[in-house]
């Protein structure tokens, strides 16, 4: 009687497990279609707006009346980085969906990986310059291969707007040099820097090192970019020290991956 009910209780706790475990699920997939749904939502009226601003930005003059730089082009510049930061933030919403679903597609492409990061400084260069950052880029000679342009681009953005949220007022450094048959991206700052026991946190969903009373976001950007560039077959890792600045470095092959086939889009998985 007494091995029957041990056993009896065993079987119990094992499927009230089994039933929190499946409502877990159930939660988190709920969770998941909230946040695909929600971001498409706000996309397009974001979108529209980004257009009607451009659209603003153009028709206006250079300059008003008295030969001033035209007072209206100031306000609409003042609003349209956070219409873009906030379709950032919408964006990395929905790349979150779409990696664990499996559906983060990859064209591949021939890329000049210097001229790309040429490129992505040259748009941040308003926002670091207004958090008192002075861009340093190195990237002379060409570095060829094979990546998705657009999720490149991601990458570079995520980890150069990281370091400017948490380096203001110091120099940002960049540099991407071809090493064999791998193309090597660092981003270094001179900001707060990351503890040893937070560098491998950092790197997760909806994980920061830091307050989120003093930084914004989701905790969303680094895991992101952790998921593109292992799914165009290289890795990334950090070196850091609190206090003295953070050094991000990206590994990526200079050709795709064998697992990874050129005539149709490949996917990551969470």
């Amino acid at each position: 009687m007494g091995l029957c009910a041990e056993v009896t209780e065993q079987v119990l706790a094992r499927r009230e497990v089994e039933a929190l475990a499946s409502d877990l699920q159930k939660a988190l997939q709920i969770r998941d279609d909230f946040l695909s749904v929600a971001s498409h939502e706000l996309k397009t009226p974001l979108t529209s707006l980004q257009l009607q601003l451009q659209l603003l930005w153009r028709s206006l003059p250079e300059t008003g009346p008295d030969g001033q730089p035209h007072p209206a082009r100031k306000r609409i510049e003042a609003t349209r980085r956070p219409a873009e930061r906030l379709h950032q933030l919408v964006n990395n919403l929905l790349d979150v969906s779409r990696i664990r679903a499996g559906r983060l597609a990859l064209e591949h492409e021939t890329v000049d990986f210097s001229a790309l990061l040429q490129d992505v400084v040259t748009r941040a260069e308003a926002d670091a310059a207004g958090a008192g950052c002075t861009l340093i880029l190195r990237a002379d000679s060409p570095v060829i291969g094979r990546w998705d342009r657009l999720r490149l681009e991601q990458v570079v953005t995520n980890l150069l707007s990281n370091a400017i949220k948490y380096g203001p007022n110091h120099p940002i450094e960049m540099t991407v040099v071809q090493d064999g048959e791998i193309a090597l991206l660092t981003v270094r700052d001179h900001g707060i820097g990351i503890a040893p026991e937070n560098q491998a946190r950092i790197f997760q969903r909806f994980e920061r090192a830091v307050s989120e009373r003093h930084y914004g976001g989701f905790g969303l950007g680094l895991w992101i970019v952790k998921q593109i560039v292992e799914s165009l077959g290289g890795d990334i890792r950090v070196e850091s020290q609190p206090g003295k600045g953070a050094t991000f470095t990206v590994a990526l092959p200079l050709k795709p991956p064998p697992s990874s086939r050129e005539d149709s889009p490949s996917h990551a998985s969470a």
